[in-house]
């Protein structure tokens, strides 16, 4: 906490600690990074206002969701391949999330599996849904979440396509979970100037996506990350999720979005809460993607 007070100053250790590709990865938007300049501009436009002459005062930061209380008022979001980031980082901030009292929620391209969390995970485990062309794949990842113990499912709706990255591609970038990646030179040189993180990579067994890896086996004609490619190509829908989600699994649910400024946009808050009372879901959050 001395040497890095604020998580501003942990940006710069980062990007010394991981190749130029990875940290762009997880640094990066889209574009000229508006909707991420937006985001951050928002956060820093909230002021907390401390009240006065109210004698010693011990901060509650417990936080209601649902029926759930959770010790923090924030969670961890899902982040595809956050093994990439740091090799072993879904099982680091999963133990961190369950000692702390506060959510983590599971990527379905993450780099380590639903089953390898679970234990770890105990009832601060969530699932995001990052719904798959194949109603019988989606159907099946959410068998296995409910078999482990996952009671909150985060849905996130996206674009049919994937975006470009730029930031990603300029950095010489091969990794996408929606595209084919490809190893160049210029990753191999990155990732050779970055020994630790490298070797850590390779014995925490390369770059995978375990959830989806025995569903892409059964597809022998394609590699892992085009048939996730293939796969997550937005397009769910609430008809489809509705009829998927397994009965009693759903505690909560997340869906992430671009906007509610359209008339189309608000019809579709009203479907929400009216699908909301019909599967019992007690809350529904928003995110933006950046």
């Amino acid at each position: 906490m001395n040497k890095y007070p604020r998580l501003s100053d942990l940006r710069t250790p980062a990007s010394k600690r991981i190749p130029k590709f990875v940290f762009a990865y997880l640094d990066s938007g889209t574009g000229h990074d508006r909707a991420k300049d937006e985001n951050r501009a928002f956060l820093d436009s909230i002021e907390l206002t401390p009240q006065f002459m109210r004698g010693r005062v011990d901060p509650d930061l417990t936080t209601k969701l649902g029926k759930k209380t959770f010790k923090a008022p924030f969670g961890a979001a899902p982040i595809g391949l956050s093994s990439l980031i740091w090799p072993g980082a879904e099982s680091i901030i999963v133990r961190a999330a369950r000692k702390h009292g506060f959510p983590y929620t599971l990527s379905t391209v993450a780099g380590e599996s639903i089953e390898m969390l679970a234990e770890s995970a105990g009832e601060m485990g969530w699932f995001q849904l990052y719904a798959p062309r194949d109603r019988d794949l989606m159907r099946d990842l959410l068998r296995r979440a409910k078999t482990c113990g996952y009671a909150t499912l985060v849905v996130t709706a996206d674009v049919p396509s994937p975006s470009r990255r730029e930031r990603m591609r300029i950095a010489g970038a091969p990794l996408g979970s929606r595209g084919n990646s490809a190893f160049s030179p210029r990753v191999i040189w990155q990732s050779m100037m970055r020994p630790e993180w490298a070797v850590r990579t390779l014995l925490n067994g390369g770059v995978r996506f375990r959830n989806m890896e025995p569903y892409a086996k059964n597809d022998g004609a394609m590699g892992i990350t085009k048939f996730i490619g293939d796969q997550l190509n937005g397009s769910l829908d609430w008809i489809i999720l509705r009829k998927s989600v397994p009965n009693g699994m759903v505690r909560s649910i997340s869906k992430a979005c671009f906007t509610v400024r359209t008339r189309r946009a608000r019809s579709s808050w009203a479907l929400m809460a009216l699908w909301s009372r019909t599967m019992a879901v007690d809350s529904w959050m928003q995110h933006r993607h950046h």
